[in-house]
């Protein structure tokens, strides 16, 4: 078990989906009745006429197994953001601040080298996207992996496939996320973070996104992080909540309870661990 996650590390039972569940994460079954909130907010918003729906994927946490000298903290976490081509203006405006304020002259994510966000800084952010969220703008699902338990422990061992747990985890993440915020138009394009994918790895990927069926169309795109900015967005919120889990100072309960239940009010929480 990595020393920085203390064994009594617990998710807030009313936040976490009804996924499968890693030993430390304790869920209650059911969604919280905001998720539904939000649904109906995503799904009736009226500010604009829906005309392409867009998904941005990325994840903020190292594949590279632990026995290997990898990434000692135990979490990963990804975060899919989806919003339509008439509300883009809305996020965009939303990241503008941050982009060029807060991350001027570097990438918007939560490990930029320089800036290092503080923990009020960090709510600002999720205030923010939040507050778009429960307006109808955005729909945000945060997916979290527990490294030490996934599939049985297999990011323990070397010589697994860290490119196929990659897109596992991305699919089990968009899963979730549309299972809960279905696309309001028939087409949907993806953006996933490159990351050096080989094109066979590229096939593989979106051959696997259309094997979902989830009404997800096929115009998966692999771009460069610099070049779309909703995946910058999606990074940093999965940056932030993946330094919250990672926080050892969360050791109690009942204090990590109390500074994720705002967030499950806003958020799909999901428990994407998969146990073997």
């Amino acid at each position: 078990m990595s020393p920085s996650v203390p064994p009594r590390l617990l998710v807030p039972r009313d936040v976490v989906g009804p996924f499968a569940a890693s030993p430390r994460f304790a869920r209650s079954g059911a969604l919280p009745a905001e998720v539904d909130e939000l649904r109906l907010a995503w799904e009736q918003h009226t500010g604009t006429k829906a005309r392409r729906d867009y998904t941005a994927i990325d994840e903020s946490g190292d594949f590279d197994p632990v026995a290997d000298g990898g990434d000692a903290h135990a979490f990963l976490v990804g975060a899919a953001v989806s919003f339509d081509a008439g509300n883009y203006p809305r996020m965009a405006s939303l990241l503008y601040g941050w982009r060029h304020h807060v991350f001027a002259d570097e990438e918007v994510k939560a490990s930029s080298p320089r800036i290092h966000l503080t923990t009020a800084r960090e709510d600002d952010f999720l205030i923010e996207l939040g507050n778009a969220a429960a307006s109808g703008y955005c729909a945000v699902t945060l997916g979290v992996v527990d490294k030490t338990s996934h599939e049985g422990g297999a990011l323990l061992q070397p010589g697994f496939d860290k490119v196929g747990l990659r897109r596992n985890f991305h699919m089990a993440l968009l899963r979730a996320h549309v299972g809960t915020y279905p696309p309001r138009t028939p087409h949907t394009r993806l953006y996933i973070d490159d990351c050096g994918l080989t094109g066979p790895e590229r096939t593989e990927y979106a051959k696997s996104v259309r094997a979902l069926d989830l009404h997800v169309s096929s115009d998966v795109l692999f771009v460069d992080s610099l070049l779309v900015e909703m995946i910058q967005l999606a990074d940093l919120a999965a940056g932030i909540i993946r330094r919250r889990f990672d926080d050892p100072d969360l050791a109690d309960a009942d204090l990590f309870d109390s500074e994720f239940a705002p967030l499950g009010r806003r958020f799909l929480l999901a428990d994407l661990t998969a146990r073997a």
